[in-house]
């Protein structure tokens, strides 16, 4: 055994040698570790408010786009992107952008806008690139959502963009307090443009082509069955054809090459969650017109002329599709004077869904037909411009004016030609043109008849544009054609310019003695109010037309009738007997602020005890109370054209009578 000496020697010996080695052991190979190379995203997102970048982000994939905002002034945009290695970093578009933040808002402007994202890697020299486009058209499409003919703005009514094949691009685009929105589309393409609101049915222009359109119109009509849904139908098969059953599939271009002879027809197949079918208030199911739009209540809206099929069942379709099937003449014919046309076809379901879609139409054998009437020495003679005023909307299913108080303007083109001899001329068709200030003019419309017609009794035009207003003058001209295009191409000379400005609008509803009231008088008063003033002046019109109407409850008949108008000239009230008007002051008043007037009742026609209605129409219950100023063209009454404004207290759809209908008056059976 050691001593204890020894030991303690050894231990002491021992501990430093292997301190020592363990020390050498650790510190051999002492680098630093790698920096990293990772420069790749692991997310990226945009707030575009329409869809995500496209494609789907990848790491690798370091090119996207996003869908353009076709609305007018887009908002900013920011992008978020978050790093896949936290200690790399990044900047967009040179500024420092935190990872998982949202950048700062970014503004996007006409044009391409480009986004760049830099993410620089933890060892400071490896980079990688991410970029983002987004287009911006300029605003060039204008759209107007309104819920029917001479209606008025869709309260909360959007838009919705889609592609062509109905992919949807961009939704909510919201419409100003008219009904009125621009787009910026990028002119080379076709879209699928809706409109819809609570409680309206949906409003789709099909495959509407920016290169050639710049204006959609759509119709939110209230929706007519609230079990269906708010869903326009869909065209599924379009065809052309000469009308003896062959038929020709309208191309993939949305657009037709043929001769006249080859379109004579038309077939349109269409699906929708309700049935497409005529209706009793749109009046049709499908619609096809020439070179206007096939709104309903035009003069060249076309109805099918056979039915192949009617709400037939989709069969495995979910949810439930119908589908329905119906030809229509089209006017074509070999003597069509223009080579470029197009077929404008509606359709509507039971629910008041619609769907609109243009067809282009180039006809490749326009030919001349000298068997025709040569009528390029002759002018459309008399033409008279009427510009209707109507104070209210008229829920029609057409075209409706732009304006925030549901106010129609309505302008009605008539014409007559005659040949040298004062005969009747026939034409092929008619030209409107339109100018704002006389001088630049704009083809409207282009009315192509199926065959000569005689121009015996005068043709009449609607202009049917939602963009007319109050404020300007409208002039007005018409050209007739033929096929015979040995001079002047078939058509005659323009006819000499009209023109006028629309009245402001006003209503007429009944006042006194009120609805129920019992008179003590057999001769009471009845008045009546005037909602605008401004149209009392003879600086604005020449005559109000008023008609007192009474009839006893029990009876169809009236008791009693009285045609009445005020003569701004002679600045008085004046009474009709048989064809003379004749002072009436003493009876008809109005009172100082223009806004009432009252109309004393003859003797002897009311009786003791018993019960009349009554209210207030125009010249007659065949039209409302009406303001009118005649307007010669230029000024010049010496022209066989002129204009006339007329603004219309009522409507139509009101029976013509004053907007608050019928009041009831009893006669106290002791009256006096």
């Amino acid at each position: 055994m050691l001593s204890r000496k020894r030991q303690f020697a050894l231990a002491f010996l021992s501990a430093p040698t292997i301190a020592i080695v363990l020390a050498l052991g650790c510190s051999s190979h002492n680098n630093p570790a790698p920096l990293s190379t990772n420069a790749n995203l692991a997310a990226l997102t945009v707030s575009t408010g329409n869809g995500d970048v496209v494609p789907a982000f990848a790491p690798a994939t370091t090119t996207y786009s996003l869908v353009p905002n076709f609305a007018a002034n887009p908002a900013p945009i920011t992008v978020t992107a978050t790093l896949a290695d936290t200690n790399s970093t990044m900047t967009l578009n040179g500024s420092a952008l935190a990872s998982g933040v949202s950048s700062a808002p970014i503004p996007m402007a006409v044009g391409t806008n480009t986004l760049t994202i830099v993410v620089k890697a933890q060892d400071q020299s490896t980079t990688k690139s991410y970029t983002i486009t987004r287009k911006i058209y300029a605003q060039n499409t204008t759209v107007h959502v309104l819920d029917s003919s001479n209606g008025t703005a869709v309260p909360n009514a959007t838009i919705t963009v889609a592609d062509a094949t109905g992919k949807v691009l961009q939704t909510g685009i919201s419409v100003d307090a008219t009904g009125s929105a621009t787009l910026g589309l990028d002119g080379a393409s076709a879209y699928n443009l809706s409109a819809m609101a609570p409680g309206s049915a949906q409003s789709l222009f099909a495959k509407f082509d920016s290169s050639r359109e710049t204006v959609a119109n759509f119709f939110c009509h209230p929706l007519g069955m609230i079990n269906f849904p708010a869903q326009a139908p869909k065209f599924t098969a379009l065809s052309y054809g000469p009308g003896d059953g062959t038929w020709i599939p309208v191309g993939a271009g949305n657009a037709i090459s043929d001769t006249a002879a080859n379109i004579g027809a038309f077939m349109a197949t269409a699906q929708g969650t309700s049935a497409v079918a005529p209706t009793a208030w749109s009046g049709f199911g499908m619609g096809l017109s020439l070179d206007q739009p096939a709104w309903s209540w035009s003069a060249n809206m076309y109805t099918p002329y056979a039915i192949d099929e009617l709400a037939v069942p989709v069969a495995g379709s979910s949810p439930a599709l119908y589908q329905s099937t119906m030809e229509m003449w089209t006017p074509f014919n070999v003597t069509t004077p223009t080579t470029a046309h197009y077929l404008d076809l509606v359709a509507f379901d039971v629910a008041n869904n619609r769907i609109e879609q243009k067809i282009y139409v180039n006809v490749t054998d326009a030919a001349s037909n000298t068997s025709q009437p040569d009528i390029s020495a002759l002018t459309p003679s008399p033409v008279t411009l009427n510009l209707y005023t109507h104070g209210l909307s008229r829920n029609l299913f057409a075209i409706t004016p732009v304006d925030t108080n549901a106010v129609t303007y309505e302008p009605d083109i008539w014409f007559s030609l005659k040949n040298l001899n004062n005969s009747a001329a026939s034409i092929l068709g008619y030209d409107i043109l339109r100018s704002t200030d006389g001088t630049h003019w704009t083809k409207i419309a282009s009315n192509l008849m199926y065959s000569l017609v005689s121009v015996a009794s005068p043709m009449v035009y609607t202009d049917n544009d939602p963009t007319l207003k109050l404020g300007v003058t409208y002039y007005y001209k018409v050209r007739c054609f033929t096929g015979n295009t040995t001079n002047n191409g078939g058509y005659t000379l323009d006819s000499a310019p009209v023109g006028a400005a629309f009245l402001p609008p006003f209503t007429a509803s009944l006042k006194a003695p009120a609805s129920e009231s019992i008179s003590l008088s057999l001769t009471p008063q009845f008045s009546f109010s005037i909602s605008n003033p401004a149209l009392f002046d003879p600086a604005v019109s020449d005559y109000f037309y008023f008609y007192l109407y009474v009839k006893e409850k029990t009876m169809s008949a009236a008791t009693y009738g009285k045609s009445y108008r005020y003569n701004f000239a002679l600045r008085r009230f004046e009474g009709l007997s048989g064809s003379t008007w004749s002072d009436a002051s003493a009876t008809v008043s109005v009172d100082s602020t223009h806004t009432s007037i009252t109309i004393a009742s003859p003797v002897g026609y009311f009786q003791p005890g018993v019960s009349y209605e009554w209210s207030i129409f125009g010249d007659s219950t065949a039209y409302p109370a009406r303001f009118k100023k005649y307007v010669y063209p230029y000024n010049d009454p010496t022209s066989v054209n002129y204009a006339v404004a007329l603004s219309h207290g009522s409507t139509y759809e009101h029976s013509y009578g004053a907007v608050n209908g019928y009041f009831t008056l009893t006669i106290d059976p002791n009256a006096k």
